[in-house]
């Protein structure tokens, strides 16, 4: 049954149902804790969701944690464990988790991991390193065609640091 639910969540995923991909994975990992995608998707919905009701850090770090567990070489995992530090206030967690994340990641990590050091580097008044980590998220997403979420990372990034938002490349078809 965890896999029916799992794959339920995936497909629900894909075509941007969130909500119903988030049941699924919270049953799949009810029914089987040792589901470490489920545990990451979980944490990363509650650290990150649009609508700030639906964030609980505290909590997307305990599932984050559970994931980087049970599979502690996914750059994707650790991403969001760094994530859920910085949105539950632990600083020099969040900056541990998001080092670990790019040392992982194929071609040294990407926007969220490059917002979220800079935002937390300037939580702990580390103006110049947050500016660098900002820049380098802002050209990684000039870069790439990052989706809404990697948008509104780089924009609350640039709201904390005074600085423009990101640079966006469109591509007309």
């Amino acid at each position: 049954m965890a896999v029916l639910h799992r794959n339920n969540a995936i497909v629900n995923d894909r075509l941007g149902r969130t909500r119903e991909a988030f049941k699924e994975y919270s049953e799949a990992i009810r029914i089987s804790p040792q589901i470490a995608d489920g545990h990451d998707y979980v944490a990363w919905h509650l650290a990150t969701s649009e609508d700030e009701q639906f964030r609980q850090p505290e909590k997307a770090v305990t599932h984050a944690l559970k994931a980087v567990e049970l599979s502690p070489e996914s750059h994707v995992c650790r991403n969001t464990l760094g994530v859920a530090y910085y949105l539950n206030g632990q600083w020099e967690e969040a900056i541990a988790a998001l080092t670990k994340s790019m040392e992982l990641a194929d071609g040294g990590g990407e926007a969220s991991d490059f917002y979220f050091l800079a935002m937390a580097h300037w939580q702990r008044g580390e103006e110049e390193e947050a500016h660098q980590w900002y820049d380098k998220g802002a050209t990684w997403t000039w870069d790439h065609l990052p989706d809404g979420t990697m948008l509104r990372f780089g924009n609350e990034a640039a709201e904390l640091l005074g600085s423009p938002p990101p640079p966006v490349c469109v591509v007309l078809h």
